[in-house]
């Protein structure tokens, strides 16, 4: 049959009748009368693969045939061995195809068909050239993971996949190399985790202290903040995980690795340094990831990267998340990748109505002076503040909590365990505000956040879409606020070129300038504060 927007092949040998209906929101739905026997199949071609298929139905098995570069025979037996039998429904999920069994009901009744898995994708076609729209997913079920996954997503109240988690899970767990391009705060690490655990734990664990599974991350927090989410996602599976990182000492870390794990989630330096000393072992990895390629590259950690890949075997899934593209990213893509699928979620734009964005042109010296007003409002109820460096995030935060406001500075300057400690306290609300440098707080998910105060606007305007992401999480709403002096001006406008929207003015106003360069002038005291309390009040409680 063959339906409108979508190509749907299926010989159902009379085993049913089906009828195809699109709502007005252009998705697809069946509604199936069946006959016996007790099994029927439906199965679908994903279009935007352009890949055509052929289905037989039987009773006991389903036979696609791809192209020939890309065929074979899948029996029911490798659907079960896939952990993608759940009740009477098998859903097996590639990157070209997705399968359903349902159960038949008595004669002569009709139901409603399962709902079409979100990669089918609605074609719109123009002259030739095809565009292609993903469809809303509601829930988790469609996306082929197994019961025990499902039971842990429920209880942490993981209703809909996000939009990356839709589009990767299915491919992931179809064997396929993934490069996927999300902003932080998009949900990427339970779209690599969840397909990853749902592998581990359908395959048998030959060596026991062979490692699996290897995870990098920049920074020590994001380290520990993907290996927490493993843990409360494989709580219903018998998998054990480690972070390994700088900053502490290694004993504890090489005592469980030679106990034996299945997944290591780590830092590029300390993971080199083990694998180094012989205490960290590839040789058994079949999923490898790399998180946050492009702030790898900022940090130098490029050598590193490269040497744990040289030491992973080459038979292996390969998955790499960034935030952008640059030049040197994309070279190494193609290196570690084979064959990708490429998912894009779109960027963060100043028009995101989740997040009210304002700038206050302020003078540098007048800084402090705006946040202990903006922090007196009571509609704040907690923030991350971020500066430029260490030394600026101490001082601020201990500036802040002489004055009656309780703050923790996160920076890297601090020891690892002081650092959990900051953010322990800011996340049970002991901290009310939390000073941070970007690099100390990237990847660092805390919910309730309210505000994000750009104490110094970042060099790199990618850097302030990681910031304000921070706020405004899970559907939530937040403000971001921006002091910008005189000397900022040129990262202010970096900013708004990148998220194509002009931030609001809430106060103050940018010193004019003009084509020709003023003429230079002898020394003079400090100008005076072109930010004026008064004049501001109203937009600053609104803010």
């Amino acid at each position: 049959m063959v339906c409108s927007s979508f190509s749907l092949l299926a010989d159902w040998r009379g085993y049913g009748e089906e009828t195809t209906q699109i709502n007005p929101q252009g998705q697809l739905g069946l509604v199936w009368k069946y006959r016996p026997p007790t099994f029927a199949a439906f199965a679908y071609r994903h279009v935007a693969t352009g890949y055509a298929q052929e289905v037989e139905c039987k009773i006991t098995f389903i036979r696609i045939s791809l192209t020939p570069r890309d065929s074979g025979v899948w029996l029911r037996q490798d659907f079960s061995r896939s952990g993608c039998i759940r009740n009477s429904r098998v859903a097996v999920p590639s990157k070209s195809f997705c399968v359903l069994f349902c159960p038949i009901p008595p004669r002569g009744r009709q139901i409603k068909a399962p709902r079409i898995p979100h990669f089918i994708r609605k074609r719109r076609s123009d002259g030739g050239a095809k565009e292609y729209t993903l469809l809303q997913l509601n829930d988790f079920s469609g996306l082929g993971l197994n019961g025990p996954l499902l039971r842990a997503l429920k209880s942490q109240n993981f209703t809909a996949p996000t939009p990356i988690q839709a589009a990767a899970i299915p491919g992931i767990l179809g064997g396929s190399d993934l490069l996927g391009l999300a902003q932080t705060g998009t949900g990427k690490t339970a779209a690599f985790a969840l397909p990853i655990l749902q592998s581990l734990s359908m395959t048998e664990k030959r060596n026991r202290h062979g490692v699996r599974a290897l995870i990098i991350a920049p920074t020590r927090e994001l380290a520990l903040q993907i290996d927490e989410q493993i843990r409360l996602l494989s709580r219903h599976l018998e998998l054990r995980s480690a972070t390994i990182y700088g900053g502490v000492g290694r004993k504890a870390q090489i005592d469980k690795l030679a106990a034996g794990v299945d997944i290591v989630t780590g830092t590029p330096g300390r993971i080199v340094d083990l694998l180094t000393c012989g205490h960290l072992k590839l040789q058994t990895v079949t999923h490898f990831v790399l998180d946050e390629a492009d702030h790898m590259f900022d940090l130098g950690f490029v050598r590193d990267i490269k040497k744990i890949i040289a030491a992973l075997p080459k038979k292996r899934q390969s998955l790499m998340f960034s935030a952008t593209m640059p030049a040197e990213v994309a070279k190494l893509a193609t290196a570690v990748l084979v064959n990708p699928l490429r998912i894009e979620v779109p960027r963060t734009k100043a028009d995101n109505p989740q997040i009210e964005q304002k700038v206050f042109f302020v003078g540098m010296g007048d800084k402090r002076m705006l946040l202990k007003t903006l922090l007196d409002d009571p509609a704040l109820s907690r923030a991350i503040v971020f500066t430029r460096t260490k030394h600026a995030a101490k001082r601020i935060a201990e500036g802040l909590c002489k004055e009656g406001t309780e703050a923790e500075a996160l920076h890297g300057n601090k020891s690892q365990s002081a650092r959990q400690h900051s953010l322990a306290r800011f996340r049970s609300g002991k901290a009310r505000v939390l000073v941070a440098t970007d690099i100390a707080a990237r990847g660092i998910d805390v919910a309730g956040v309210s505000h994000v105060i750009n104490f110094d606007l970042p060099d790199a305007p990618e850097c302030y879409v990681h910031r304000i992401g921070r706020t405004a999480r899970a559907g939530a709403t937040g403000i971001a606020v921006s002091f910008c002096d005189d000397s900022e001006m040129g990262q202010l406008r970096g900013i708004e070129k990148l998220t194509g929207n002009r931030l609001i003015v809430a106060g103050g106003k940018p010193r004019e300038t003009t084509a020709a360069a003023a003429p230079k002038r002898p020394s003079r005291p400090r100008r005076q504060n072109r930010f004026k309390p008064g004049g501001n009040q109203r937009a600053l409680s609104a803010a």
